[in-house]
């Protein structure tokens, strides 16, 4: 048997685990700071590691018994490791997808799946288990039972405990954080404050202290959540702007009074990484590009999308409601797999066309009619909310009732132009007519100042009161 000491040792060598007692820290895609950062993918660019930790796997699969039909690996970090296992035990390879091909057959489970198979699920790390629950649940929906998830290195956080519990999953871990922890105490790099550190880490990332969000204005403690949830109730700060650095300092200016940055054109240019330095600065990420596809591939996109802990996403209602009810689906099984899941919003009719342009489209009843007939249409398949003109809203609200986000863009300080919105009106406005949330950007962003541009826009918008019926959420 191979003790986890000596595979903790093995972590720790190869810097595939390593620790931070001190800053600077790592950062995760959702912009939470952690002291540990772990990459086990560097495991298999040494022959032999990659042996020590193949055997290791066998050595678990033996000694409890699994006797596996079958060898699955979590793409991709662990289909390498899982490549290893089958040849040595003569079986059968397969790997499950993160999500299902948009093409072809659109499998998640690559290779030949038998009903009725064995399988030993193998991962590299696992932290909130969501991944990997979704995978099992691939190879279930495929026939097959899931004897047991084996993985290289987990955290041991309560949330994947109770997530593999709920689903029925053993799981076994060749090396916890305790065992890394342990060896890092024994070579000296680690004090007791440290070890206190990390497991506080482990039991509550969300709140470590080093990773709490800092008050914007003055620097000295976590924001209260009540001012916290009263922003995130109002104010997307609209980043058209295609240059990073750019994008970064505007976010730098507004984390203190808006919730949500939206980004379209931006993340197209700088994708994931970009998100992960908004979320870093305490922004939830308003990701507005519109789906509109076939169902399937816009559910791929929904999936995706709440891989990258966005919190908004926006889809077009009028791609219909077997498209609105797939991506509906796909923002759920995201939840079941342990992600936040993005809350989805229809937009109606874009704010830049008027009832002439409408009706060029055949929409010959006009835009009242038609968002009023797209955000119904939205609520039904169960969306979160729907994206519309000030000029709607309130006829929104009434047809829809509370509970539904109302999204307007559009929304102008009294003093600022209209740009290219054929329907405009100012921030009190919004809130008066039943938004939940403005979008403002060039008010903002071109502003001389815009830190004080965007405070002067969240100070009207926590001054006027939301009209009767507007639930925020």
């Amino acid at each position: 048997m191979h003790a986890a000491k000596d595979l903790a040792e093995l972590l720790l060598t190869a810097r595939a685990v390593e620790l931070r007692a001190q800053p600077p820290f790592f950062t995760f895609a959702s912009g939470l700071r952690s002291p540990i950062y772990t990459d086990n993918r560097l495991l298999i660019s040494d022959a032999a590691a990659r042996r020590r930790v193949a055997e290791a796997f066998v050595d678990a699969i033996e000694a409890q018994a699994l006797r596996p039909t079958v060898i699955a690996g979590t793409a991709t970090a662990g289909i390498p490791h899982a490549t290893l296992v089958a040849e040595r035990l003569g079986l059968p390879l397969v790997y499950v997808r993160g999500d299902a091909k948009g093409h072809g057959k659109g499998k998640r489970v690559e290779g030949r799946l038998v009903p009725g198979a064995r399988v030993v699920l193998i991962e590299d790390l696992i932290s909130t288990g969501g991944s990997v629950v979704s995978a099992a649940q691939a190879l279930r929906e495929g026939g097959a039972e899931v004897v047991a998830v084996l993985a290289i290195f987990s955290y041991g956080m309560a949330d994947a405990t109770q997530l593999f519990r709920a689903a029925g999953l053993a799981h076994t871990a060749l090396v916890t954080l305790d065992d890394v922890l342990r060896e890092a105490a024994g070579r000296g790099q680690l004090d007791a404050a440290a070890i206190a550190s990390l497991r506080a880490w482990r039991d509550d990332p969300a709140h470590w202290a080093p990773g709490a969000r800092e008050d914007a204005d003055t620097g000295s403690g976590p924001l209260a959540a009540t001012e916290a949830t009263r922003r995130a109730e109002s104010l997307v700060v609209a980043a058209d702007l295609d240059d990073r650095a750019a994008v970064e300092r505007l976010a730098d200016d507004v984390a203190a009074s808006a919730g949500y940055f939206k980004l379209n054109s931006a993340f197209l240019a700088h994708g994931p990484p970009l998100v992960a330095a908004i979320r870093r600065r305490g922004l939830e990420v308003f990701l507005d590009l519109k789906f509109h596809d076939i169902p399937n591939t816009a559910a791929n996109y929904v999936a995706a999308a709440a891989r990258l802990d966005v919190q908004l996403v926006t889809l077009h209602a009028s791609g219909g409601p077997t498209m609105l009810r797939a991506c509906v689906a796909a923002a759920d099984r995201a939840a079941a797999a342990g992600l936040r899941r993005p809350r989805l919003l229809a937009v109606t009719a874009l704010t830049s066309l008027p009832d002439a342009e409408l009706a060029e489209i055949g929409i010959l009843d006009g835009r009242t009619a038609q968002v009023l007939r797209l955000a119904r249409l939205a609520q039904a398949c169960g969306l979160d909310g729907v994206v519309c003109s000030v000029a709607e809203a309130a006829a929104v609200r009434a047809a829809c009732g509370a509970g539904l986000l109302i999204v307007t863009p559009g929304v102008r300080p009294a003093h600022s132009t209209a740009d290219d919105h054929a329907q405009v009106d100012t921030p009190s406005a919004a809130r008066a007519a039943g938004a939940t949330h403005v979008v403002v950007g060039r008010p903002i962003y071109e502003a001389t100042a815009p830190a004080a541009a965007a405070a002067a826009i969240a100070a009207e918008l926590l001054r006027a009161p939301p009209a009767p019926g507007a639930h925020t959420a």
